[in-house]
């Protein structure tokens, strides 16, 4: 099985959340159908912080270290802008490798 066959697998698994898959650097992987639904799209290789406004994109930004660094899960309340309307939602990221290359799965509920 590919990375790419993996991946779509994970984001398979779990079809009742958004969720995405980043790559080490933060760039966009893949993307489940929900996230494409209540987010919109993003689009694969794009970075996942520019989808935030800028205080956001911090905090997320921190997290993603926290995670990188500790390996471990990192859950952190954020804001989305969502058809004009702000939203606080969960923010959990998951770091997992393949084949040695740093993976995050990204899931928002």
């Amino acid at each position: 099985m590919t990375i790419t066959e993996k991946i779509l697998n994970l984001l398979e698994l779990n079809e009742s959340l958004p969720a995405l898959v980043l790559n080490e650097y933060a760039l966009v992987v893949a993307k489940n159908n929900l996230w494409q639904k209540y987010f919109g799209n993003i689009e694969n290789g794009k970075t996942f912080f520019n989808f935030f406004d800028k205080n956001t994109s911090l905090l997320v930004k921190n997290s993603l270290i926290d995670s990188k660094t500790f390996q471990k899960v990192k859950k952190r309340e954020i804001e989305i802008l969502v058809n004009n309307e702000t939203k606080i939602y969960q923010l959990l990221i998951s770091p997992f490798q393949i084949k040695n290359i740093l993976y995050f799965y990204i899931i928002i509920y």
